[in-house]
């Protein structure tokens, strides 16, 4: 796996985050994961570009227990493979 991992990082329920970075060319989708491991995610925030079936489209959901939640679709697709994006202000409101 490509990327950035950031773990045991101090973001508390209520404190909002901003998350830049630059998809590269080639990239059918990334992902950005909040959570107390890979077993257990608060949020999943995935842009597929083109990925899973998806176009276009933002994906965001929660995985616990072994299981992926409700998958909820973004209405905007701000991202382009190889520009820099910035998402502002993810919060946290639960945390499993």
């Amino acid at each position: 796996m490509s990327g950035v991992i950031v773990k045991n990082f101090p973001f508390k329920l209520g404190q909002t985050m901003t998350v830049v970075g630059i998809p590269e060319l080639d990239c059918p989708k990334f992902e950005i994961n909040f959570g107390s491991d890979e077993f257990t995610i608060a949020l999943h925030f995935n842009p597929r570009f083109n990925a899973d079936g998806d176009h276009d489209t933002v994906i965001c959901n929660s995985f616990q227990d072994f299981k992926w939640g409700e998958e909820v679709e973004v209405e905007s697709f701000p991202f382009r493979q190889g520009q820099e994006f910035t998402v502002r202000h993810l919060k946290l409101f639960f945390f499993l």
